[in-house]
C-alpha cells in the first residue's frame, strides 16, 4: 500500500524486488493514495479478499508511510484475511501531528489527522504478526510514531534509508523479506 501522495508506481521497485524473491507482489490498486476516504477500507478489503481467493491463502500487507497505517487498520478488521503487516516509515504510534505531512495531508484529503472518516485506532496491534520498519533518517515521520511502543508490534526492524528510500532501497527490501519469512513460519507453526 503506497504512500501518502503516491501510487502504485511508487512501490514497483519494492514489488519487482519482492518478485524476484520468489514472492507474488501486487499493487493496491486504487490509484494514488490521497488520504483516507470513507471508502478506503472497503476498497482495500475488496482487493484483499480477492487477491485471498485467488491465492486460496491471507495475504501478508506491506504498508508504505500511511499506507502502513491503513494497512494496520483493515487487518484489525479483517485478520482472518491478512497474514501480517509489514509497516515502513508508517505514523502508527503517539500523536498524529508527529510528522512533516499532516498539513499537507489536510490540503490534500480535506480533512485534518485528527478527524479522517474511517475509524482509527493507533495503539492496538493487529492480531496477525506486525512488523514495524523505521528509520532514525526518515526526516518526515518521527522515530516514536513509526517504531511505536512495543506491545504495538511483533518486531521493529531499524534501517539507515530516508523516508523515499524504504519503497526502493535493498535494505528496505530485505527486511521486509525477513519479515514475510518470519510470518510464514509463524503460520505453519500455529497450523501444526
Amino acid at each position: 500500500l503506497p504512500g501518502f501522495c503516491a501510487g502504485d508506481m511508487s512501490m514497483g521497485q519494492m514489488r519487482k524486488n519482492l518478485r524476484a524473491a520468489g514472492f507474488r507482489a501486487r499493487g493496491w490498486g486504487m490509484g494514488t493514495n490521497l488520504g483516507a476516504q470513507v471508502d478506503t477500507l472497503d476498497r482495500i478489503g475488496a482487493r484483499v479478499r480477492d487477491v485471498a481467493t485467488r491465492e486460496g491463502r491471507p495475504v501478508h500487507l506491506v504498508g508504505w508511510s500511511l499506507g502502513g497505517v491503513m494497512a494496520r487498520e483493515f487487518a484489525k478488521a479483517n485478520p482472518d484475511h491478512v497474514a501480517s503487516v509489514i509497516t515502513m516509515g508508517s505514523p502508527f504510534s503517539g500523536s498524529r501531528h508527529a510528522n512533516h505531512a499532516w498539513r499537507l495531508y489536510r490540503l490534500v484529503a480535506g480533512h485534518s489527522v485528527d478527524n479522517p472518516p474511517i475509524g482509527f485506532h493507533p495503539a492496538p496491534k493487529p492480531e496477525v504478526p506486525t512488523y514495524a520498519i523505521w528509520s532514525r533518517n526518515d526526516g518526515v515521520i518521527a522515530i516514536d510514531s513509526a517504531r511505536g511502543h512495543a506491545e504495538e508490534s511483533d518486531r521493529v526492524v531499524e534501517l539507515e534509508c530516508g523516508h523515499f528510500g524504504f519503497a526502493y532501497v535493498d535494505e528496505a527490501v530485505n527486511a521486509v523479506i525477513d519479515c514475510v519469512v518470519e510470518a510464514e513460519h509463524l503460520r505453519h507453526e500455529s497450523a501444526a
